[in-house]
């Protein structure tokens, strides 16, 4: 799950959603517990009035604190008292976070609905330093509104071929069309087993199953389990999907008594699967699911978490050895991407990972990556290239295995298969076989 993500995954549902008649005024409230609603779609020339019902001055504000650079003119500019209330009128399309200033963890979104992509385009101008899928949040509740599921299909299979920056989010934006899909067509079962929800690596099932356990509640994973389980049959290369995306709910709702401590956040969210799930590999692709929030939540400095420089988690030392591949795999590979490195510098730090299966691992989560962030200019040759310039067998056996899911998790929607299969064949014979693992 992409950066972000997380804060969406309480459901369609959990929206305040406007009417399509505008202007509208709508009233967001923050109370001890945070802001309510803490999410909003509304229309451009819609109208948010802020009030309090705390016991002091609080003074809600476009992100990114303390500068506030995200939408300038969404600002007070000044403490408002409790008995005071504030409004402003949202003229530019897009997806606009906010906090209170004088208690910066109390947050929310604003999802501005514009002409056609203009909410999306008006997101990525003002992003900084990664691209971020929830830009399109409100075309895809959009269009699931309006025109259910399919539309957002369509609209997918344009935008993969229309947009770089769609591209490389696909993934993470298929989370979105899965929680969309579950909370619109949940009486309808073919939506889950159709071929479009292979777009992009299944990241429609992460979205899915992750909407399914977030609005029964903590602890409810019976019909989840059912669900992932069905797909053996319907689909059962998401069967795997499926449990990381159970994974994925699981680490969002761990009580914030635990928060900032990652291996006892990390071991919970483990116990919980294999306490819910029937058997071993269903138990590490849910694990997969949780050590890839808990990167998200390192990156994003949420649940108390961050990356520290220069000093590599030493996490995955702490978490039952079943699981350490996948834990080193994410969280390493969010390292790396969070140093913000050079390549050169990205590689001689893999390099440098003396143990073997940790190398390993990393090296499988590096690649995965690499391909997305590279895939306006996929390369084949040079893909193959790198991977040969690993001295060890076992080490270019991870990085074709690591290209091959990324190249799988890129791919055209409906050809995803197409570009890995160039890619093995270019391999030597002695690691084509790699080309048979995926990771997901």
């Amino acid at each position: 799950m992409g950066v972000g993500i997380t804060a969406f995954m309480c459901a369609l549902g959990a929206y305040a959603i406007a009417s399509s008649v505008s202007p509208k005024v709508f009233t967001i409230t923050l109370t001890k517990t945070g802001f309510v609603p803490s999410r909003l779609l509304i229309e451009k020339g819609d109208t948010v009035i802020f009030t309090s019902e705390t016991d002091g001055a609080f003074w809600p504000a476009s992100d990114f604190h303390p500068t506030h650079g995200r939408l300038p003119e969404f600002d007070p500019g000044r403490a408002l008292l409790e008995d005071e209330s504030w409004s402003f009128t949202f003229e530019r399309a897009g997806v606009w976070t906010f906090h209170d200033h004088l208690m910066p963890g109390m947050q929310g979104k604003i999802l501005v609905k514009g002409d056609e992509n203009e909410s999306s385009k008006n997101c990525l101008k003002v992003q900084t330093g990664t691209i971020q899928p929830e830009c399109w949040e409100v075309e895809i509740l959009s269009l699931v509104r309006a025109g259910g599921v399919e539309a957002a299909f369509s609209a997918i299979r344009a935008w993969y071929g229309d947009n770089p920056d769609f591209r490389r989010n696909c993934h993470d934006v298929m989370h979105i069309v899965g929680v969309a899909a579950y909370t619109e067509f949940t009486d309808r079962g073919s939506v889950a087993g159709r071929d479009e929800a292979s777009y992009c690596g299944y990241g429609f099932y992460h979205g899915f199953v992750e909407a399914m356990l977030l609005e029964q509640g903590a602890g409810q994973y019976g019909d989840a389990r059912t669900y992932c389980e069905g797909l053996r049959d319907m689909k059962s290369e998401a069967t795997g999907p499926c449990y990381h995306g159970v994974g994925h709910a699981v680490f969002d709702s761990i009580d914030g008594s635990l928060w900032g401590d990652d291996v006892a956040m990390a071991n919970f969210a483990l116990d919980v699967c294999k306490e819910v799930l029937p058997g071993e590999w269903e138990r590490v692709r849910c694990g997969s699911g949780v050590f890839n929030a808990l990167a998200n939540a390192y990156s994003a400095r949420t649940y108390g978490l961050s990356f520290l420089e220069d000093e590599p988690p030493s996490l995955c030392e702490n978490v039952p050895l079943a699981y350490q591949d996948s834990c080193n795999m994410e969280v390493g590979n969010g390292y790396i991407r969070d140093m913000q490195w050079e390549q050169a510098r990205e590689i001689d730090f893999i390099r440098g990972i003396a143990n073997h299966s940790v190398r390993e691992a990393v090296i499988i989560g590096y690649m995965d990556t690499e391909v997305r962030r590279t895939i306006d200019v996929i390369d084949v040759g040079s893909l193959v290239r790198l991977c040969s310039s690993f001295s060890h067998s076992e080490d270019i056996h991870a990085c074709v295995a690591g290209v091959y899911t990324g190249l799988r998790g890129i791919g055209e929607p409906g050809k995803e298969q197409d570009l890995a299969q160039t890619f093995c064949r270019s391999m030597d014979g002695s690691y084509r076989e790699a080309c048979t693992t995926d990771t997901r």
